[in-house]
């Protein structure tokens, strides 16, 4: 336990010498201090951090991650950098967007949350959740039924109708955030993108609409795609924001 204080002593003196002139190892400059070795108890909310900390001159100073996990904040250090960076905890939906790509795309029932900077409608904050991914023969016969006029596909081909759940949590001038099926873009099992799409009319409820922030908007997007694919689709390809749902 002496080491331990002696070494966490001699780490507090190296900062606080340097916090007082950068210049002081350069010029090899050396100062003794006193300190108060905990004096205090420091609590967070009601709650004791369990870390050392000493009193010098007035101030308190005591461990930056102890403190900052105590008030509910991520610590992470860049050694490239030399920088300390305290930041909220990251919502599941942001977690999980982080771990997003073609091969590890979202699941039916997964929430992403996506940073978006659209050219038209500027920056918004969104979360998307693929609902319900419907296929095969009864994809057909929504299809059929929501207008007699909707195409039936090759004996190859199959309709893939995906529901989707948008909430706009943040846009641009509090403007509302317009969504439709050219967010989409579907790309084979072997990363090859379907160009074309059949125009499906009358699916309910329909995915295209307004949304102001606040607000969240459920609805079909149709995709035609090969029945033995198992295909992706992506939101925001080729942008920071892209993100990826499993279509099977």
């Amino acid at each position: 336990m002496r080491n331990k204080m002696k070494g966490f002593i001699a780490g507090v003196l190296i900062t606080l010498i340097i916090m007082a002139n950068p210049l002081a190892l350069a010029q090899g400059f050396n100062q003794t201090i006193s300190v108060l070795f905990n004096s205090l108890t420091i609590k967070v909310n009601g709650s004791t951090v369990n870390a050392d900390n000493i009193l010098y001159n007035g101030t308190t100073y005591v461990p930056l991650r102890a403190v900052s996990e105590a008030l509910g904040r991520e610590v992470s250090f860049d050694g490239a950098t030399s920088t300390v960076n305290i930041n909220d905890p990251k919502t599941p939906a942001q977690q999980a967007s982080s771990n997003n790509s073609r091969t590890n795309p979202a699941k039916v029932g997964e929430t992403l949350e996506l940073d978006r900077d659209d050219w038209l409608y500027g920056k918004s904050k969104i979360q998307v959740t693929l609902t319900e991914v419907i296929s095969g023969d009864q994809a057909w016969q929504i299809v059929k039924e929501a207008n007699m006029f909707n195409k039936e596909l090759d004996s190859d081909e199959e309709y893939i109708l995906a529901k989707f759940k948008v909430k706009v949590l943040e846009n641009q001038d509090n403007k509302p955030l317009s969504i439709n099926r050219t967010l989409f873009d579907v790309i084979s099992k072997d990363g090859i993108l379907y160009s074309r799409h059949e125009t499906v009319a009358g699916l309910t409820p329909d995915f295209r609409t307004d949304i102001y922030p606040g607000g969240e908007h459920e609805g079909f997007v149709a995709f035609t795609v090969k029945k033995n694919d198992t295909p992706v689709v992506a939101i925001d390809r080729g942008k920071a924001s892209e993100t990826w749902f499993n279509l099977r």
